[in-house]
């Protein structure tokens, strides 16, 4: 025996389309004259239901999306689909759009056919999408512009690290295209000069990460151009629901380590000269003395 008599499962679902925030219409099979529609598909759409009801579903959707709706309620009516879902653009009366996740089913179980369609509003979820994807847009134009490499190393939970990000500017630091060096960190040390990797390495043993998970400077060997970088890295750590993450970048620092050389010997040099002209002063002096008149002492 069921909960439920027929008259009351009627006042039920119309309790629940009352109180619904989901967009309910019902719509004639034949003519597609929308017969009924919920409270939150009227305020949605900014029509009563007495206007609703001179309208169809096709009238108030974007005009990109009529042909796609035209093509389900053909297939459902027809049998070869008992359900169907489609993402559209629901048209207020104001002319304003809003787009909604909607579902499609095809009932016979009435005096007459009707199609009934179930739409949720996504504006806000598309909102978030677009400003999503607007941040990651503007992400990937100031990483564009580092000059160096920016990357994101992980250790999950279970202790498993991976280097989950890498930008496209690695094939230009290291020459190593991004995807082959997210593949294989390991890469990256192959490259470090041998009189650099002790120092690395004991780093990398003192930190207790994986590489490129701690702050180190030194010296690469780039086979390829036959040339010596020297590379900054700095990063920074942080927990995560997915884990520790370390925010990196790593930056081609050779010309400003090649400054400070030219610097370095350009001191060397003057002080080496400023040394000599004391000695060559001094020697002046000492032989000045030496050949000074007796008659003059």
């Amino acid at each position: 025996m069921g909960l439920f008599k027929a008259a009351d499962e009627g006042a039920l679902l119309k309790a629940i389309l009352q109180e619904s925030v989901t967009e309910v219409l019902f719509f004639d099979a034949d003519t597609l004259r929308i017969v009924q529609a919920n409270p939150s598909a009227a305020h949605n759409l900014q029509y009563s239901l007495k206007d609703l009801r001179k309208l169809t579903p096709l009238d108030l959707m974007a005009p990109e999306d009529v042909r796609a709706m035209n093509t389900l309620l053909v297939m459902l009516k027809s049998g070869n689909k008992r359900r169907a879902a489609l993402n559209v653009h629901f048209l207020r009366r104001d002319g304003t759009r809003y787009p909604v996740e909607a579902r499609l089913s095809y009932s016979s179980d009435h005096d007459k056919p009707i199609f009934i369609c179930i739409a949720n509003d996504v504006s806000q979820r598309e909102a978030t999408r677009q400003a999503l994807a607007l941040s990651e847009s503007d992400l990937r134009a100031i990483v564009a512009r580092i000059p160096g490499m920016a990357y994101q190393v992980l250790r999950k939970r279970d202790g498993s690290t991976s280097l989950r990000y890498v930008s496209e500017q690695s094939a230009q630091l290291l020459g190593i295209k991004a995807a082959a060096l997210r593949a294989d960190p390991e890469r990256f040390f192959e490259l470090i000069m041998e009189e650099d990797k002790a120092d690395y390495l004991a780093r990398l043993a003192k930190a207790g990460g994986s590489h490129m998970t701690f702050n180190w400077e030194g010296r690469i060997w780039m086979e390829a151009w036959k040339d010596v970088k020297w590379v900054n890295i700095r990063v920074s750590q942080r927990e995560t629901p997915d884990g520790l993450i370390w925010d990196g970048i790593m930056l081609n620092v050779t010309h400003s380590k090649l400054a400070e050389a030219e610097i370095r010997r350009s001191k060397a040099q003057l002080s080496a000269l400023a040394s000599h002209v004391e000695s060559v002063k001094e020697q002046e002096r000492l032989h000045l003395a030496s050949n000074r008149d007796p008659r003059w002492a």
